[in-house]
Order: C-alpha cells, then structure tokens, then sequence
C-alpha cells in the first residue's frame, strides 16, 4: 500500500500564538489516520481483515524439507508474473537447483487467463494464502500463530500461486495491483 503523506501545517509560522497546540492536534490527527490506513488501530484488539481467498498453491518447496539445498540468491517477498517471458526471467535469477524444483512443480500456465504470484520468506510457523481485498488487487496474508512463537530456525520458503484474472476482475495482468502484505493471528 502506498499512502502519501503531505504537511498541511508547513506554511503555518511558528510564532503565531496558538500555532503549537494546533500543530500537535495536526499531528495527532494525522497519526491516528495513518495507523487507520495501515489497519492498525489502538486497542482494536484485532488482525486486519484479509479479502476472501483466490487462486490456488501450485507450487512450495521449503528448505526444512531440503536443508542440503543453500539458499542463497533465493528471492524474498512477493512478485505478481503476467507474461511467459517474465517467468522464465524470473526463473533463471533463482539458484539452479530451486529453478529446477520450480520448472517441474509449476504447471505450463496460459498467460492469457491467468497470471503468477510467487513468495519468498523465511518462515517460523506461520501459514501463507493470497487474497483479493478488492477487484484488481492481491494480497498476501500470513497467519501467524496466537502466542509468538520464538524459532531455533527458520527456513526459507518459496511458494507459486495460479490466480485466474477473471478472480480479479481483471482482463490482463498489468491491471493487478499488489497491496502490501498482512499479518493476521490464529484463532483460538
């Protein structure tokens, strides 16, 4: 999410009486508005509410299940892929042998119709589902367990997600917009 941030009380001198309990009421306000924006609100108590899910995994290799493969140059966060070409560019900046688990895990995908979402992260306990808060929008959301939890290790995970454009309202892939990641706690 980009959020723009603008001064409305630059021009306001300093000397005018009553200019400091204003400017603190500005930054008060703009604060408040900022933590709303972000989903964050004081005393909520609760996670952002995530959209409803789309697209399906199709891919997931995790080096806890292949700690003799190194990681470096592994890519972390999220990358949405439209185009064949784009893929394959995206394949051969990954060290060979995660290119080559990629290559045979993610089916041959119609570009047309469909667009890619991967998802690099070093994980500890947490589960990962991609979301559309809105039409034309992905998300990624992370849900973390009730009590935090404090890992010995925690591996590098790469996950593919297929996602229909029509899921998105969208009729090609340059219309998608990826919003910044949330995290949301289990329940119970």
């Amino acid at each position: 999410m980009s959020t723009a941030v603008t001064s409305a009380t630059r021009d306001v001198p300093t000397s005018a009486r009553g200019a400091r309990p204003v400017l603190s009421v500005v930054a008060v306000v703009a604060f408040a508005v900022l933590l709303a924006v972000a989903g964050c609100v004081p005393g909520a108590g609760s996670s952002p509410t995530p959209g409803p899910s789309v697209g399906q995994e199709v891919a997931r290799w995790d080096q806890g299940s292949d700690t003799a493969l190194a990681v470096d140059g592994a890519p972390e966060g999220t990358q949405v892929i439209g185009t064949e070409p784009a893929w394959q560019e995206w394949l051969a900046g990954l060290p060979a042998p995660l290119a080559a688990a990629m290559t045979a895990e993610v089916p041959q995908t119609d570009f047309s119709t469909h667009l890619l979402v991967v998802h690099g992260r070093f994980v500890c306990e947490e589960d990962l589902r991609l979301s559309s808060p809105a039409t034309h929008e992905l998300q990624i959301v992370v849900t973390s367990p009730q009590d935090e939890v404090h890992c010995a290790w925690s591996p590098y995970e790469l996950t593919v997600f297929r996602v229909r454009l029509d899921e998105l309202g969208a009729s090609a892939a340059e219309e998608v917009v990826l919003r910044e990641p949330i995290v949301v706690r289990r329940q119970g």
